[in-house]
């Protein structure tokens, strides 16, 4: 029994560390990103960039965006593995919805695109 709850407090210490790192690490792309404001600012919802380029900086975007969710899918799932109350970030949740957003629309904008060049090249 001693043994269990020795167990257990190493787990949940465990946990904490990770939690504290997720927050930090959050915490550091929210900053480094202006308060998120860096997606709206230089991200490819910005008005008049090329679609081509707005296209890129998705992809570059969600490539780091990624990273950052699977740590938060991780971490929460640790959470709710040792019953702690889970740590919600609405700032993520809603940069993950407009992230997939902008993806659904340059995933259609590249798709035209190929087809048109497909069309122009065929009929050359």
């Amino acid at each position: 029994m001693v043994k269990e709850r020795g167990m257990k407090t190493r787990l949940v210490f465990a946990l904490t560390k990770f939690l504290l790192r997720l927050s930090d690490c959050f915490e550091r792309w929210y900053c480094t990103s202006g308060n998120g404001q860096l997606l709206f600012r230089r991200g490819p919802n910005i008005q008049g960039i090329p679609p081509q380029e707005a296209s890129e900086r998705l992809t570059i975007f969600q490539t780091r965006f990624d990273d950052l969710w699977r740590k938060f899918g991780t971490y929460s799932g640790g959470e709710e593995l040792f019953g702690l109350s889970k740590t919600e970030y609405p700032a993520l949740h809603k940069i993950k919805k407009e992230l997939n957003l902008l993806s659904k629309l340059y995933t259609l904008y590249n798709a035209v695109s190929c087809r048109k060049i497909a069309v122009y090249i065929k009929s050359t």
